[in-house]
């Protein structure tokens, strides 16, 4: 295929996708009106995974969020239905993916929406049904703190943190979790700053197409 031939379908692919995306928020945004007034009763819907999504893990199946789901996080995390307005389109292009959890594991999607100073975040959890890890359910929604994002991070083992983690945006992940010493911290403390830091820092993204 002539090169023009292909920027232009990759042009007409972007386009579509984001019509597709605008479509997918928009619904999204009337849901959570709709449930902010009483008249949604069902789940919420944020879309199918993309590209991105896809290759850190989640399933083909819509991501959805039960009332009460939502109506819990809201009130515990002191969240409002127009906080989470965007939230369909900043998921598919999170700036962090790991998976946490054992026995039930939860997908932690880090988006780059900011709230009272802090990122938006969504764990999807995965359920275990026969042989396949299925639905695409959002078990939380709430704020993330760096510092606090950051001590999480650090209490997993090298092995677990290079094994978990999905994808990552460099630049933005590192920059919004910050990295230098503290002068108050333990050489190990910090060591161990360096050690994260170094395995998001080597982190190659999955391929997708």
């Amino acid at each position: 295929m002539p090169v023009e031939e292909v920027k232009n379908v990759k042009l007409y692919k972007c386009k579509r996708m984001k019509k597709h995306l605008n479509a997918v928020n928009a619904r999204f945004n009337r849901e959570l009106d709709d449930f902010k007034t009483g008249i949604h009763k069902g789940d919420l819907h944020l879309g199918k995974p993309l590209s991105i999504l896809k290759s850190a893990g989640l399933k083909e199946g819509e991501i959805t969020v039960t009332p009460s789901v939502l109506h819990q996080h809201l009130k515990k995390h002191n969240l409002t239905t127009d906080d989470l307005k965007g939230l369909a389109k900043f998921i598919q292009y999170p700036m962090l993916v790991y998976q946490h959890g054992k026995n039930i594991p939860s997908t932690i999607i880090i988006t780059e929406m900011t709230t009272d100073g802090k990122k938006l975040s969504v764990a999807v959890r995965l359920e275990n049904k026969g042989r396949n890890l299925t639905v695409n359910e959002i078990a939380s929604i709430h704020r993330k703190d760096a510092v606090v994002e950051l001590e999480r991070l650090s209490k997993l083992s090298d092995r677990e943190l290079e094994k978990n983690v999905k994808w990552i945006e460099r630049e933005q992940a590192l920059d919004w979790l910050g990295f230098a010493p503290s002068s108050g911290a333990s050489s190990q403390a910090n060591q161990r700053l360096n050690s994260v830091a170094k395995i998001l820092q080597n982190f190659e993204n999955p391929k997708f197409f």
